[in-house]
């Protein structure tokens, strides 16, 4: 992981992101996405589109939704993220 992919993650939104989409009860597609962590949708969006360059997650439309899903690289890091703010609760 590069220098700006790890300030990337020291932001709160980018991080409760991943951990959420780690969560296999989860709804994720970007609206219910920026509602459980708090963001605008289009602050969302910006954060998905950040994600999916960097390899994090790939997106999948299904009807009209557009679901975002972890890659496994992305699995690891959302697990290490929870870890983390785990560890800092």
């Amino acid at each position: 992981m590069d220098e700006s992919e790890q300030e990337f993650f020291l932001h709160t939104k980018p991080a409760k992101m991943m951990v959420r989409l780690a969560d296999p009860s989860a709804e994720n597609y970007a609206s219910a996405l920026s509602s459980r962590i708090d963001c605008t949708y289009s602050h969302a969006v910006r954060i998905i589109q950040k994600l999916e360059e960097m390899g994090l997650v790939e997106s999948n439309k299904k009807g009209r939704k557009k679901y975002i899903e972890l890659t496994s690289r992305g699995e690891d890091v959302a697990h290490t993220l929870n870890d983390l703010m785990k560890l800092l609760d």
